[in-house]
């Protein structure tokens, strides 16, 4: 019998978490919700095995970052306002450990160069508050800080990207403008304009920004430098 290699396990999962994100998707979007509970758990699990058997010096404070999405998304299937309140606390602690993650592997750009980068997510977050302050109601202050929190990593995604315009700090930038289009199509269809398509698409962004995210610290961890190129796990 063939000898299984770590990477055909990498490839298997990599392939089980595109299949699955593409199900979650299509669930999200005709709102199945018992496909969404057989698919949305099983999605950050996938990418922790991926980063398990890609990593060679696993960073275990991205592995809790991992878990704390994982259980913030549990909480957010349901769509109710207590749920979703305990997720975005949750989401909270997420961006504060990637942040941290991000800051161990990156240059610190300045204080200057993060202070202009973060200026476009504070605008689209200032826009974001205009139009829907009054339906977000005590939920506010939670929006406001997790709009400090990704305006804080768009600024060092976007200067760490100015100053090294290099293949990990691509795979950043493009990761951190994912998810803070995912953080504004979800405040917009939860409290202001509730399209089908915002929903779906919001997951489409979420899936492939974890997935680009850990190619990123993969990339890190090895201190590999190549041409920019669709993300892929390898061995």
């Amino acid at each position: 019998m063939e000898r299984i290699t770590r990477s055909a396990v990498v490839k298997f999962f990599i392939v089980a978490y595109c299949c699955l994100s593409a199900v979650e998707i299509a669930a999200e979007y005709f709102y199945d919700l018992p496909l969404i509970w057989a698919t949305k758990p099983f999605m950050n699990p996938l990418l922790v095995l991926m980063y398990w058997f890609s990593s060679r010096k696993v960073n275990f404070v991205f592995l809790l970052a991992l878990a704390f999405s994982w259980v913030a998304n549990l909480f957010f299937i349901t769509r109710s306002l207590d749920s979703v309140a305990m997720g975005a606390y949750l989401f909270l602690g997420y961006r504060v450990l990637i942040i941290y993650v991000v800051l161990r592997i990156i240059r610190f750009p300045g204080w200057i160069p993060v202070f202009l980068g973060s200026l476009p997510f504070v605008f689209i977050y200032l826009y974001v508050i205009n139009v829907s302050h009054d339906a977000i109601g005590d939920g506010l202050y939670m929006f406001i800080m997790q709009g400090l929190f990704i305006s804080f990593l768009g600024g060092l995604s976007v200067g760490n990207y100015i100053l090294q315009s290099e293949a990990k700090s691509t795979l950043l930038l493009i990761s951190t403008m994912m998810f803070a289009f995912t953080q504004f199509l979800f405040v917009i269809r939860l409290y202001y304009l509730n399209l089908n398509i915002f929903q779906p698409l919001s997951m489409t962004l979420y899936a492939l920004g974890q997935f680009i995210l850990c190619k990123f610290v993969l990339m890190a961890e090895r201190g590999e430098e190549k041409p920019v190129r669709a993300p892929e796990l390898t061995d």
